[in-house]
């Protein structure tokens, strides 16, 4: 590789929580990562994010008992009906119990390290019993620990948490990290193969090709095209 392509790729810009996703996204598409962890992986990341769709809890029941008054104008002038705000609630409560279920058999340790003046880090990471030969070698545990970080971290000018970055891929399938929250593609190559692949696209495409080979004067050419020493 030449030395602009490397002065290019060093200077690559960073986008905020994508390195901390970079070996979570490399172990979900490995080919030494069996189904059945990514499975559990893939179940894990679309609760934390089906969590996270619930804006909020139910009222506590003693609020119900409270004289209620009208909402004013800074607070909008539509409110969810209670019925839906109850069901809300019992959706978060499930999910909540669904997602601690899966964080159950996961053996992890904490560690606490000092970040800043009186100010502590607590962090997360496997067991010593979990590595081969004592080598760190990352795996199920630690996608567990990252996707929690991920759904802890959320962007300065976002509301939603990292971990809704974390998809995969339209067309080929494969995990990546969204950069931008609306885009569903790992790459330009997989989002023009997948356009390519509609109907509308392949219909527009003959479309087109029509008047441009009738423009060129193509159209019947093979037609009126008279065979050699006839």
């Amino acid at each position: 590789m030449s030395r602009t392509k490397n002065s290019a790729a060093s200077q690559r810009r960073a986008y905020f929580g994508e390195d901390r996703a970079s070996a979570l996204i490399r172990w979900l598409n490995e080919e030494g990562s069996s189904s059945e962890e990514i499975r559990r992986i893939a179940a894990l990341i679309e609760d934390l994010n089906n969590l996270n769709s619930i804006q909020k809890p139910a009222p506590h029941p003693t609020a119900l008992r409270r004289k209620r008054h009208p909402p004013s104008r800074e607070q909008g002038k539509r409110r969810k009906p209670l019925s839906e705000e109850w069901a809300e609630a019992g959706k978060l409560v499930k999910l909540g119990s669904r997602v601690a279920e899966r964080l159950d058999c996961y053996r992890l340790r904490p560690s606490i390290s000092l970040s800043g003046e009186d100010e502590y880090t607590v962090t997360w990471s496997s067991e010593p019993e979990d590595r081969h030969d004592g080598i760190w070698v990352f795996g199920e545990a630690d996608a567990v620990v990252a996707v929690i970080q991920l759904a802890q971290l959320r962007h300065p000018h976002s509301p939603s948490p990292l971990i809704r970055r974390i998809r995969t891929c339209k067309n080929c399938g494969e995990w990546f990290f969204a950069r931008l929250r609306h885009k569903e593609f790992c790459g330009e190559d997989c989002q023009q193969a997948f356009n390519r692949s509609k109907p509308e696209f392949k219909k527009h495409r003959a479309n087109y090709m029509y008047k441009w080979r009738r423009e060129e004067g193509l159209v019947g050419a093979r037609k009126d095209k008279k065979t050699p020493g006839a």
